[in-house]
């Protein structure tokens, strides 16, 4: 039942990854020209947002990066031990990371790069929480 139930979940998930990386659409076509929204609205909806971006102001783009990287782990761990995905979509899913990765160390020291891992961790300790931002990081690759 555990198991069905988790399918069904992963398999939501690489769903709306693949729609989240299907063509855009005009943002002002989703949105009501007659909308407006508090402060505390935008808030709200950045803090319920699976693929929102990073909270920190002062993040470097490597932060960025690596954050994606183990954003893509924590989802990837699970969806490449299933049926969910092709062989040609988890080809596709270690390239993504592996650019994140790259991007992670670019003019960083190894000890830099260790730090910036740290400091992502340290902020992002649950799987969970690092996971909500890989479909706004593949999306970031289209």
């Amino acid at each position: 039942m555990i198991q069905s139930v988790l399918r069904a979940s992963l398999a939501s998930a690489a769903t709306l990854m693949l729609t989240a990386c299907s063509a855009a659409t005009n943002v002002e076509e989703q949105q009501p020209s007659q909308a407006e929204f508090s402060a505390e609205d935008k808030r709200v909806a950045q803090a319920l947002s699976i693929g929102r971006n990073v909270e920190r102001a002062d993040a470097t783009p490597q932060y960025e990066a690596m954050l994606c990287n183990l954003a893509l782990e924590a989802i990837g761990e699970r969806l490449e031990n299933t049926d969910l995905l092709t062989s040609e979509q988890i080809e596709v899913f270690e390239k993504a990371k592996a650019i994140y990765q790259n991007r992670a160390g670019v003019g960083l020291t190894t000890e830099e790069r260790e730090k910036t891992r740290s400091d992502v961790e340290a902020a992002y300790p649950e799987t969970k929480d690092r996971a909500r931002f890989a479909m706004g990081c593949l999306r970031d690759l289209v």
